[in-house]
């Protein structure tokens, strides 16, 4: 009785396990090209389609549902699964096409090695808001999710290495000389096996990146290919102790210890790159090490190389909040935390409707209507401040109201009271970003929106295969 239970037992968990592992989604492919369509669960909607010629031999392709994404920059969301293609490391002679599905307009797709630390953009990612999925096409396996680009107001809601532009977070340009901006890091194209000579093209797993080409690891590092693998690297960061990166690889022998210096390698030894001991500085009084190179201490390109609170101006990290007297900084605009009631007491603290914030705390509303001026407060008791009505402007002509004040059209305190393509320096909107009159920088290029077919309105927005951006549409 004991053992039939026990068979028993071991059946029961043998058929649940079976009840909850995902079936594969596969289909065998060879030269003569084909597709996989999936038709249910959280994938349902992808595909590939793999073009006559770009495989030699038949490979059998997997699509997976693959476990909610992990080490996110902070400027994007995922808006789909994660889809793990399979063969890991595959690649083919010429690039297939993958449709991602996604809950919502994505801006891109992202891609990294199955287990990988860093994700990766891949250029020419579409939209298809018929179907509600992302098109890419691909020269490698590995796992892939749509994402879609957090909004932003000024540079410092985005992350190190990149800037608001209109309303986008995109790569800023400010990479340390042999580096490139690709989704949003500061990459060396000649070394990393993720961007190796372009943005976005990958190396094969066991391959590395030397000189901006693909090549065996084994074979550069003079090992037997039957060896075991040394670990793959971009930095002596990703390497063990006592190792460091070269040519793509970690090598225990390269590695001779000397005194610390910035850049960028981890001299002496220990794990670490760049770090700094107060004992033997590595820069100069004054001066810290970034991406490689002593800087001026509060130097920086972007507000997002600053501290919180702060933000940069020529090159210099200062205050930031530019308010005026009695009020503070929320989401971008100067308000009264004492007067208004959608920031009652704190920011983004909002009073319920019919309600007033009376000295930072929400009560019943005594509002006696009257025509709107600007002055901070709901003078006509519809809920809104100082809106302005083209027919009875608060304001006079040249200029706007802005916390509680008419000040001449076009003077800011913060970036984000600027138009695209601008900033805000000694209180006006100026162009910020070097760009010749009629285009805006995005991801470190001058681009025309009205046209561009992979800025289209905004940057980052692509146009499908087929169409045109005209007027900043795509058509």
């Amino acid at each position: 009785m004991k053992a039939q239970t026990l068979i028993s037992t071991a059946v029961f968990f043998a058929l649940a396990s079976c009840a909850i592992e995902p079936a594969a989604n596969r289909a065998s492919i060879g030269a003569t090209g084909g597709a996989l369509n999936v038709s249910q669960g959280a994938l349902r909607g992808a595909s590939i389609t793999v073009p006559p010629g770009a495989l030699s031999q038949t490979v059998t392709i997997t699509m997976n549902e693959g476990a909610s994404p992990t080490m996110l920059a902070e400027s994007v969301e995922a808006t789909g699964a994660v889809l793990v293609m399979g063969p890991e490391g595959q690649t083919f002679s010429t690039p297939v096409t993958l449709t991602i599905p996604t809950n919502s307009a994505a801006t891109e797709v992202l891609t990294r090695p199955l287990g990988g630390s860093q994700w990766t953009s891949i250029e020419g990612a579409t939209f298809d808001a018929a179907r509600n999925v992302m098109v890419v096409r691909v020269s490698h396996f590995s796992e892939f999710v749509p994402v879609r680009r957090r909004a932003c107001r000024a540079d410092s809601d985005c992350a190190a290495g990149q800037r608001c532009t209109a309303g986008v977070c995109t790569a800023s340009s400010g990479c340390a000389m042999g580096l490139t901006a690709c989704g949003g890091a500061c990459v060396n194209l000649a070394s990393d096996p993720r961007n190796c000579g372009a943005c976005g093209s990958s190396c094969a797993a066991g391959q590395a990146c030397v000189a901006g080409l693909c090549r065996s690891s084994s074979a550069d590092a003079g090992v037997d290919a039957g060896a075991d693998a040394s670990p793959m690297c971009r930095a002596d960061s990703d390497c063990p102790a006592g190792q460091r990166c070269s040519a793509g690889v970690c090598g225990g022998s390269s590695c001779t210890p000397s005194p610390e210096r910035c850049n960028g390698r981890d001299d002496d030894c220990d794990g670490l790159v760049d770090e700094s001991d107060p004992m033997s500085p590595i820069c100069a009084a004054g001066q810290s090490c970034r991406a490689g190179a002593c800087v001026a201490s509060g130097a920086c390109s972007v507000d997002s190389d600053c501290a919180a609170g702060q933000r940069c101006t020529a090159g210099t990290c200062t205050a930031s909040s530019g308010c005026p007297a009695g009020t503070v900084a929320c989401g971008g605009a100067c308000v009264n935390l004492s007067s208004d009631a959608r920031n009652c007491g704190a920011c983004g603290s909002s009073c319920a409707a019919g309600q007033v914030c009376v000295a930072g705390v929400c009560g019943a509303s005594m509002c006696s209507p009257s025509p709107e001026r600007c002055n901070g407060r709901d003078d006509d008791c519809d809920g809104a401040i100082d809106e302005s009505d083209p027919m009875s402007p608060i304001c006079a002509a040249g200029q706007s109201c802005r916390a509680g004040a008419c000040v001449a059209s076009g003077s800011c305190s913060v970036d984000s009271d600027c138009a695209a393509g601008q900033r805000c320096t000694a209180g006006m909107c100026t162009a910020s970003s070097g760009c010749p009159a009629g285009t805006v920088a995005c991801a470190g290029a001058c681009v025309n929106l009205s046209s561009d077919a992979r800025n289209c309105g905004a940057c980052g927005s692509s146009c499908a295969a087929g169409q045109a951006c005209v007027a900043g549409a795509c058509r």
